[in-house]
């Protein structure tokens, strides 16, 4: 015996066409409330986070060099209409924005008249419910409405909390008058790569000549040997240590703002001291001596590697105490396994936020160094560091060698109708309840707080914002992920119209 199934009956037109639209109306309604409570996406508009987070700007890769680089783009300066971006490629007039010209920040090679195409700015989720659960922390990445005309939305970096006192000295952040280290994760986000000698041309005039092999062997004897085409440099061996010392007019370029994407101008007085040198280190004996000598305000502190297993910073008054971070111990020198002769390592020192970081492979030493600027021999006028690598004993080579500074915070040019800065050296500002302070990544470029000089006519329940602050009530969310950022285009296409998979990225 079988059973017959019953046919399911058939829905009409209309009632399909009622369940579809209750449907685009439920997902709708979800989506709204998705992106009024929870996720918003934003397009970042300007270059004030550069190189964290990019405006529309232009990609660009060194012609002479291969360096690739980015270069903000600003529509008014190139006289292309109404502040937006054009939907044509760019003219083949030379690219030069208030006479800065575009320059590769590692040969020194300027673009001329190449037309070029502009890349939007990244695109980015904004998490709005974050401080909903958890309270804002210094150094998020926060939009918020612009205090000065909350129509606008503004990305920066939170630098200050409530009822805190914010101070930069000498381009660091204060906080009730102890300086605010950075995280490691922030720390790797915001360093700027100076020099990368893979990039490096033999013979490369450029800007007054800075742009050659900034390197230089003290003397004619020197024991060391740079081969530019192999990007390797040489030490020969010697008894005594022999020095190369970076060129001082590179590194006062370099350290006084320098940065790629603003074009080859530079902030006069903002000489930015924190470096970090990294290379990798290729011993031939284990009886070969490598010496990093980094110079602030002055005073030399050097770092020292013995392939031997041992390592130590020696600073104006003998040896420093370092810290294992693995297992917490401290003496005047760190231990770590020694090196096998002929097996690359990579090495690296920081002086950065006065604090020395010193890693051998995986082993990694610091020591935290004194709060106020002035023990380190701040005297008010910030100083062009130096660098010098030395070698002892047996030979070795050096290879990708790389020279990083830290953001600045710069004071310089702040200041607005007569007011040197909100926050600025020597002008701290006190923050109140529900108050907090921010400042972009690109801090020459950036309309951040320390320069706002307006407050809109905007209050919410009686309240009246200070000027130089951002009202908890206009903070929008944490910004924390790149999910379509400036990526590849069609041959004929105006912009990147395919995202760089490779660049989405979490914001730190």
């Amino acid at each position: 015996m079988t059973t017959k199934m019953k046919k399911k009956p058939q829905k009409t037109v209309a009632q399909q066409f009622k369940e579809t639209m209750e449907s685009l109306i439920i997902a709708f309604v979800l989506a709204f409330v998705f992106r009024a409570f929870v996720v918003e996406a934003f397009v970042i508009p300007t270059g004030s986070m550069a190189d964290t987070l990019r405006g529309a700007h232009f990609n660009l890769t060194c012609q002479d060099c291969g360096y690739e680089y980015n270069f903000g783009f600003i529509p008014r300066y190139y006289k292309m209409g109404e502040n937006t971006i054009p939907k044509q490629p760019i003219s083949p007039s030379p690219l030069v924005r208030n006479d800065n010209e575009i320059c590769c920040p590692m040969c020194g090679a300027k673009i001329g008249n190449s037309p070029r195409h502009v890349s939007k700015g990244d695109r980015i989720l904004v998490l709005k419910s974050a401080y909903q659960t958890q309270k804002p922390a210094i150094w998020d990445v926060v939009v918020f409405k612009n205090p000065t005309d909350p129509r606008e939305n503004y990305i920066k970096r939170l630098i200050g909390l409530p009822n805190q006192k914010v101070e930069i000295r000498d381009g660091d952040v204060y906080i009730d008058d102890q300086i605010q280290r950075k995280p490691d994760t922030i720390q790797d986000t915001l360093w700027i790569e100076a020099f990368n000698n893979d990039y490096q041309l033999p013979d490369r005039q450029g800007i007054e000549g800075k742009w050659n092999q900034p390197f230089r062997q003290q003397r004619a004897e020197n024991a060391w040997e740079i081969d530019q085409n192999a990007r390797i440099f040489h030490f020969l061996g010697a008894n005594e240590t022999q020095s190369l010392t970076f060129n001082y007019n590179r590194m006062n370029y370099i350290c006084n703002s320098f940065n790629a994407y603003n074009g080859t101008g530079v902030t006069i007085n903002s000489i930015c001291s924190d470096l970090k040198l990294q290379c990798i280190f290729t011993p031939t004996d284990l009886d070969s001596q490598l010496k990093i000598t980094i110079t602030k305000y002055g005073i030399d502190y050097e770092a020292v590697i013995d392939p031997t297993g041992k390592c130590y910073i020696a600073g104006p008054n003998g040896k420093i105490e370092l810290t294992n971070l693995a297992n917490g111990q401290t003496a005047k020198e760190g231990t770590f396994t020694e090196l096998t002769v002929n097996n690359p390592t990579i090495v690296s020192f920081a002086c950065v936020d006065h604090k020395f970081d010193f890693r051998i492979g995986e082993y990694r030493f610091e020591h935290i160094g004194a709060n106020d600027p002035t023990q380190w021999g701040y005297q008010g006028n910030p100083k062009t560091p130096g660098l010098k690598l030395g070698g002892s004993g047996k030979p070795f080579t050096l290879t990708r060698i790389q020279l990083f500074r830290d953001i600045y915070y710069t004071n310089a040019n702040i200041s607005r109708n007569g007011h040197p800065g909100h926050g600025t050296e020597g002008n701290p500002i006190q923050l109140h309840d529900d108050e907090f302070f921010v400042m972009g990544d690109n801090s020459p470029q950036s309309s951040d707080a320390r320069c706002w000089s307006a407050v809109a006519d905007a209050h919410i329940e009686g309240k009246n914002y200070r000027i130089g602050t951002v009202p908890r009530d206009y903070l929008i969310g944490k910004a924390f992920y790149v999910y379509w950022p400036s990526g590849y285009r069609f041959s004929k296409e105006p912009f990147a119209i395919i995202p760089n998979a490779s660049d989405m990225r979490f914001i730190k």
